[in-house]
Formats: C-alpha cells, structure tokens, sequence
C-alpha cells in the first residue's frame, strides 16, 4: 500500500494477529477508543487514508473520525444505510476525499493473486480454510459465521 504506517482495526483477534504478521499495528475495536489512539499516535492529525472494508455506518463514521483534514476515505464495504454516517458539513470540514464504488475484482484478481502479492507476502498465511467448490454454501457460512477461526476461505475445483 505504500503507508509509512498501517492500522488495522477489526473485532476478531485472529484477524488482528494475522495483520499484526503482515507489518500493521493491530487495533482491537471493541477494546480500543480507536480514535483515540490513531489521533494520539499521529499527534492529533489523523490517517492520511483510510481503507472503508465492512460498509457499516459505524465504521464509516469512525472512517471520518479518524481521518487528517484533507484525507482520503476509500469505501468498499457494501453500504446499504439509507444516510451517510456523517454529514455534507463534516465532509466540507475536512475537505474530505470520498471514493466509493465496485471493484471490477476480476480484472484485479490474477494480476494481484499471481503477480503482485506473491512477491510481497505469503498469501497461504491468510488462507485458513479450503473447500471444493460444491461446498460453497458451506464455506461462505463459515467464513461469515466465523467458524474455526476461519480468516480466508478458498474453493477450490
């Protein structure tokens, strides 16, 4: 990503472990004031960025929260809120960047899976599960559920 330094927030503590791994400072929102952490480590700034994954409006108003005047959210949690998290006044406020939209997955997903990532990291490290691909619905309840710990769940044919 380029970051000097990278938070990773989440609940789940395998989750947090694994992004721990892979160079971030874990964050454990349900034990953490996030915002006030970010804030005290960055000196009262803020993130210059801020990756939106869960599309919640809590997490989107934590997004704002913890973002540097002038920053940088990128949304790709899918919102289905009705409003936004935060107001057109706070946006103005911060001279907020909002970029929001699909992904085209596909046309990423080689390049990155094959190519790219590879070459930085072991990406088998965050794969914990694995399931032939007749057993999809299976694997989507564990990973949604969080079954086993399960982080990442592949199907494979």
């Amino acid at each position: 990503m380029g970051a000097e330094v990278l938070f990773a927030i989440d609940t789940i503590p395998e989750r947090l472990a694994k992004a721990k791994q892979f160079g971030a400072i874990p964050l454990n929102a349900s034990l953490t004031d996030v915002k006030e952490q970010i804030l005290s480590s960055t000196r009262g700034r803020g993130a210059d960025a801020v990756m939106e994954v869960v599309g919640s409006e809590q997490t989107l108003k934590l997004a704002i929260d913890i973002l540097r005047p002038g920053g940088t959210i990128s949304s790709v949690g899918v919102h289905t809120a009705k409003y936004f998290a935060f107001s057109p006044g706070e946006a103005y406020d911060k001279n907020l960047i909002y970029k929001s939209g699909r992904c085209p997955a596909h046309y990423y997903a080689e390049k990155l899976l094959m190519e790219e990532l590879p070459q930085r990291y072991a990406i088998e490290d965050i794969i914990t599960h694995t399931f032939p691909l007749a057993d999809g619905a299976r694997a989507y309840d564990v990973f949604d559920r969080k079954l086993d710990n399960c982080i990442k769940a592949v199907l494979v044919t």
